[in-house]
């Protein structure tokens, strides 16, 4: 079976598996209606809706160079980087009704926001957004990533690239250099496992009595690691909240209780069935 062929296949079954998901539980037919589950489920492959906003339009040694739908910059890539990966990304930032969208109506990013992307991977969230907010702020603690980035807003003084990932106290991670989705662990869990310098949030704006507006995670299931060591930062900036819950052994309502026991007026809802687990796949919270 050619890649083609494999990664039809594998995406019916994981589409399959969220529909058997959503017909097997109450309590995810309540977060996700019917009209919801058809959207997304016959969402054409990322490939191809990625095609109508992206073009690839040369490369370099290090970077395959993207025209962007709506901006006159080009976005660079990795070239040691799945490009489906990149065709993902592309595709959820540009469907609103994409369940890994980071935005709905009560968590937009505004104009003149301060922005904390957490888990800021190839640096694609904040390409679109970086015009319209006073400032934002790329935490991602892959090397690879963080060259990226750095290239990416060379020329930006409102954008500051932090590489580090994000825990609940300050000290040192582990993560894998060579995956993608390098998740974070307490300490080493296989061979060529690299330390990671691991920040507060709070050390990154609480503690300096640094606001911010909007606050963005997809850190591979380390989200709540990353909340604990921002309660006060939640506090005193009340951010307007979005982020992944649909990782292995992360739970959606305890994350929600953590937030609102540091600000008891958050609302928020849960949206998506994730393919393997049926989770959540985005958690929204805010104040307004």
């Amino acid at each position: 079976m050619n890649d083609g062929r494999r990664g039809f296949a594998q995406g019916l079954r994981g589409r399959l598996r969220i529909v058997g998901f959503w017909l097997a539980r109450g309590e995810i037919r309540r977060r996700v209606g019917p009209a919801d589950l058809l959207r997304n489920v016959l969402t054409p492959r990322c490939e191809d809706v990625a095609r109508r906003y992206v073009t690839r339009e040369g490369e370099d040694d290090d970077y395959a160079w993207y025209a962007v739908a709506g901006s006159d910059r080009r976005f660079p890539y990795p070239k040691g980087l799945p490009p489906h990966n990149f065709m993902q990304v592309v595709s959820e930032a540009f469907l609103e009704h994409h369940w890994h969208h980071y935005e709905i109506p009560q968590t937009r990013v505004r104009d003149g926001d301060v922005v904390a992307d957490c888990g800021s991977a190839e640096g694609f969230f904040a390409f679109r957004h970086a015009d319209r907010c006073r400032h934002i702020f790329c935490i991602e603690p892959l090397p690879v990533f963080a060259a990226a980035l750095r290239k990416i807003f060379s020329d930006r003084y409102d954008v500051t690239v932090v590489e580090a990932a994000l825990a609940a106290e300050p000290g040192t991670v582990w993560l894998s250099p060579s995956s993608i989705a390098s998740a974070c662990h307490a300490r080493p869990s296989g061979d060529g496992d690299l330390p990671v310098e691991a920040v507060t949030l709070d050390s990154l704006f609480a503690d300096r009595a640094f606001g911010i507006d909007y606050l963005k995670a997809d850190l591979e299931g380390f989200e709540e690691m990353m909340l604990r060591g921002g309660l006060e930062t939640i506090r005193a900036s009340r951010p307007r909240i979005a982020v992944t819950t649909y990782h292995e052994g992360q739970d959606a309502g305890r994350i929600v209780e953590l937030v609102r026991g540091a600000v008891p007026d958050y609302r928020w809802l849960l949206k998506g069935i994730e393919e393997t687990a049926g989770n959540p796949v985005m958690l929204h919270m805010w104040t307004e």
